[in-house]
């Protein structure tokens, strides 16, 4: 699960990299080696600078700390990635940049993503249906 606010979630007092190897470690996957290379690897997937990982996330951008957010939640290779809000806030740059990489990652990861927002343009863009809660509607999106 990723929420709207980054800041929730991603400890203040911990590095980004120790935030998103925290899962790993808790489910046991890899050595602390093999958690810090795949945290690396996936804040490169999000198009952030592995180097940011030792900063604390007050030290990010929310752009920055969003993107680490959704690092953390992929790193434990989840079967479905639900995307809460995940835009608000942000420039739409920015915007455009994380719809990028989530269309990427669910690709690459096969994995499922469940997208609430309230934009349609956007979920439009990386959704393949759309259910409008307080309506009826279902739109079939083309694949």
């Amino acid at each position: 699960m990723v929420w709207q606010d980054p800041f929730v979630y991603l400890n203040p007092f911990l590095s980004v990299r120790t935030s998103i190897v925290e899962p790993m470690a808790a489910f046991g996957i890899g050595t602390a080696r093999e958690r810090r290379d795949r945290a690396d690897a996936l804040m490169q997937a999000m198009g952030l600078d592995p180097d940011l990982g030792r900063y604390r996330p007050g030290m990010l951008s929310g752009g920055q700390c969003q993107r680490a957010a959704i690092a953390r939640a992929l790193s434990v290779s989840p079967e479905l990635l639900i995307c809460d809000e995940v835009l608000c806030g942000l420039d739409l740059p920015l915007q455009a940049d994380i719809m990028a990489h989530l269309t990427s990652i669910q690709k690459d990861f096969n994995m499922a993503l469940l997208f609430i927002s309230h934009d349609r343009d956007s979920t439009s863009r990386v959704c393949s249906r759309i259910i409008h809660l307080g309506g009826k509607t279902i739109l079939p999106q083309p694949d």
